[in-house]
């Protein structure tokens, strides 16, 4: 049986997963952590070891990265916390290998695998938007990854929103994720001494941060809804506990802000199934579909 190697590289760590044609992980599912500065070796020592280890014959990579990706995906042209700039990833790895590499944002590939395996699976289209560091988003068509002319599609987490005054990492104010992501939530919550997700239930300055951070991701998919009107929306990410209050809370304030829902179906709101293996597994599919010409 042959079978891709699906990676994705995180903050801290990176996870690797072998991925059959049917997009399930075969064997056992690996995470390697990384000190920043030695990402390419242990991505390259532990793909050799999946490979000598494996029953399975791996006929191509897959990876996830974070960062902007160039149009050709082949490079990472710029990924902050790796400290990678116009870095030639696909050539690197394929180089270490011998085996045909394939690049992609890690956005785009957890959103090709909830698309194929989880909670959009059989959509036409799904729009998935990641919550953790910054913010993520990934929009999947016919099962392909949507990259648009430049390959940026989905670059939204330093759009800016009106009415955010917060200086974001990137240097730009107003950013979305500078008022809505994971990490945001959580730094506004360690401020009044509370914690997700005790904050939803929680004193009155927690809960009032709580609906202010749902106000501002909100304020960010309202513009994607209306632009892409996808079947399936997945929230996916760091916030995992307490995600089905986020989603009950989410989903009335979005059907308030879109004049459309008064006429037509909404899309359906879900959360992501995979959680820390869609990366993974979503860079094996995409690789499978990179040997077959379909990406």
């Amino acid at each position: 049986m042959t079978c891709t190697l699906g990676i994705d590289i995180g903050g801290s760590a990176i996870k690797f997963g072998l991925v059959n044609a049917e997009g399930l992980v075969t064997g056992r599912f690996r995470k390697a952590p990384h000190s920043g500065n030695d990402v390419v070796e242990v991505l390259t020592s532990t793909t050799r070891d999946i490979m000598s280890a494996s029953a399975d014959e791996i006929v191509a990579v897959g990876i996830g990265s974070p960062g902007y990706i160039n149009a050709e995906r082949t490079h990472v042209v710029y990924a902050t916390n790796l400290q990678w700039r116009d870095f030639a990833l696909v050539r690197t790895i394929e180089n270490a290998v011998s085996l045909p590499t394939f690049l992609d944002g890690d956005a785009n590939l957890a959103a090709l695998a909830e698309a194929h395996r989880g909670a959009a699976r059989s959509s036409h289209s799904a729009l998935y938007v990641s919550l953790g560091t910054g913010i993520g988003v990934g929009v999947v068509l016919e099962g392909r990854i949507w990259h648009g002319a430049h390959g940026v599609a989905g670059d939204v987490g330093h759009m800016p929103i009106a009415g955010a005054s917060t200086v974001c990492d990137c240097g730009r104010r107003n950013c979305w994720e500078s008022v809505a992501s994971a990490r945001v939530l959580n730094a506004r919550l360690t401020s009044v001494n509370a914690t997700w997700p005790a904050a939803l239930d929680d004193s009155a300055d927690a809960g009032r941060i709580v609906d202010e951070w749902i106000d501002s991701l909100v304020a960010g998919m309202l513009p994607l809804l209306g632009l892409i009107d996808p079947e399936v929306v997945v929230i996916g990410g760091a916030l995992t506990d307490g995600a089905d209050d986020v989603l009950n809370k989410l989903g009335p304030r979005l059907k308030a802000g879109l004049l459309s829902s008064d006429y037509v179906p909404m899309p359906r709101l879900a959360l992501a199934q995979l959680r820390g293996q869609s990366g993974a597994i979503g860079a094996g599919i995409y690789a499978q579909q990179c040997l077959e010409g379909v990406s």
